[in-house]
């Protein structure tokens, strides 16, 4: 449903691996090299023209919910917005809590002013750690009786100690790991999922 009423932008190509660099250009059709986030501990510089900046001289009301570390106020993404907002992963609140959070926004602008413009940008973390899960909906997840390191908190920890071991030997997942992996990554999609078809029929419903 989303790839059918979404805009698809088919030559669009990502300019860099570092996901904030990535929203960064989105957010301001500027290659990484031009505004200068192309690595992780970079920050985007105030005077980077940025949508929301655009957005605000045309008139419309703009507001970034964002549940990603990279993409918090401490690398800059929080410049030009009317309301800005970001939740931490480690806070005791749902993957798609920004999104729910940015549909709130929605309809309370939609009430005081059905016609403003807006603009909104929700960043998810999709299936990055740590897993939006339940012990009980782990337990059921394969392969079965699974005894490896990787669960839904601790995940990230995981596997960014692995990335940290300096022998290449030691930075690798066995094949039952990879599979509780992927399965840990598809569960915790499912209520983001869930939530952004919540999002689209609220849409719809304000037409």
């Amino acid at each position: 449903e989303l790839a059918r009423r979404s805009v698809a932008f088919s030559q669009y190509r990502v300019p860099t691996s570092v996901p904030a660099g990535n929203v960064a250009s989105l957010l301001s059709g500027l290659h990484p090299r031009q505004h200068k986030l192309q690595d992780v501990s970079a920050r985007l510089p105030e005077a980077a023209p940025l949508l929301p900046r655009a957005a605000r001289h045309t008139g419309v009301r703009a507001a970034m919910f964002t549940g990603v570390p990279t993409t918090f106020a401490a690398f800059g993404f929080n410049a030009g917005w009317q309301h800005f907002e970001q939740l931490s992963p480690v806070a005791d609140l749902a993957a798609a809590e920004p999104l729910r959070r940015g549909a709130a926004w929605l309809k309370s602008q939609m009430r005081e002013a059905p016609d403003q413009r807006r603009l909104l940008v929700v960043h998810l973390r999709g299936g990055h750690p740590p897993w939006d899960l339940r012990r009980d909906d782990v337990a059921s997840l394969p392969p079965k009786e699974y005894g490896g390191p990787l669960d839904a908190r601790r995940g990230g920890i995981v596997l960014g100690q692995l990335r940290a071991q300096k022998r290449p030997q030691n930075r690798h997942l066995s094949e039952e790991d990879w599979v509780r992996f992927d399965a840990l990554r598809a569960a915790a999609m499912v209520d983001q999922s869930r939530a952004l078809g919540e999002f689209m029929d609220m849409l719809n419903q304000a037409d």
